[in-house]
């Protein structure tokens, strides 16, 4: 199967998170990348929880894989 870029999941990822309370963004020049950009100081917590949104709004998006 050959990858090729998926725009169309890209914004789904990104509104999946968005309705979790996670801001992601994808990039305008390439609209299949994700863009995550967390405030300077973070805590540990907060990456794990946005990992696991992330994670979720995968499955959600390709449920197959």
């Amino acid at each position: 199967m050959p990858k090729e870029p998926a725009p169309i999941e890209t914004r789904r990822i990104v509104e999946e998170a968005w309705n979790r309370g996670v801001i992601l963004a994808t990039a305008s020049a390439l609209p299949n990348v994700i863009k995550i950009k967390p405030p300077l100081i973070i805590e540990e917590a907060e990456v794990s929880l946005v990992l696991d949104v992330l994670a979720d709004c995968l499955k959600a998006v390709f449920p197959r894989r």
